[in-house]
């Protein structure tokens, strides 16, 4: 795999998820907070370590086992992580950015940083995560039809994974780890690397 194109990728996605959050900023809140505090990137004061780790380490396990067994609902070569299928260790560096910072860094500051934080402000905890997780579902949805022709239980599933998921991430986030969205970034850049790496050796079912 190319390492560089990788690495452009990575970046230009960063920055493309980072832009109506920092325009946002600039506009309403540049004179009362800092941008990465605002969106969530702070040390995480959490409350509870043993829980946070326990959910962290489920939640984890939980990705991979149903990678491994339930990856032929959707043909693997139409994941995100499909651009890795079958290539081993030569695409592990490019896999660690794809994880980390182009979907992993990426989707957590406009989701989690910005979105979530916005919704619940706005609408309270509750409604404002469903409202979010909602849109991080149907955004997984619209990346499928793109490529693909899905139907209606593929669909299904391609949506209630990212919204439990982000329901997941922001009740981590907000309740457990004082509004940094550093644990949700690692949850969902380990799980992509995780995923990525099943792809990578064919070890999925």
């Amino acid at each position: 795999m190319n390492l560089i194109q990788s690495l452009v990728d990575s970046i230009f996605q960063l920055i493309l998820f980072s832009f109506i959050p920092f325009i946002w900023w600039f506009i309403f809140w540049r004179k009362k907070e800092k941008f990465l505090p605002w969106i969530g990137i702070k040390k995480p004061v959490v409350k509870n370590k043993r829980l946070v780790i326990l959910l962290c380490c489920l939640f984890l396990a939980v990705s991979v086992l149903s990678t491994v067994f339930f990856g032929g609902v959707v043909e693997t070569s139409e994941t995100a992580a499909g651009q890795f299928q079958g290539l081993g260790i030569i695409a592990l560096f490019p896999a660690l950015l794809f994880g980390m910072i182009q979907t992993g860094a990426a989707e957590e500051i406009l989701f989690r940083g910005f979105l979530a934080k916005r919704f619940i402000k706005q609408f309270g905890f509750t409604f404002g995560n469903i409202l979010q997780a909602f849109l991080f579902g149907l955004l997984h949805i619209g990346l499928f039809y793109a490529v693909t022709t899905i139907n209606i239980f593929q669909a299904a599933l391609i949506f209630s994974i990212p919204f439990l998921t982000s329901l997941f991430f922001v009740y981590i986030n907000e309740k457990e780890s004082g509004g940094s969205i550093i644990p949700s970034w690692l949850m969902h850049g380990i799980g992509n690397v995780l995923v990525s790496i099943i792809v990578m050796f064919n070890l999925n079912i």
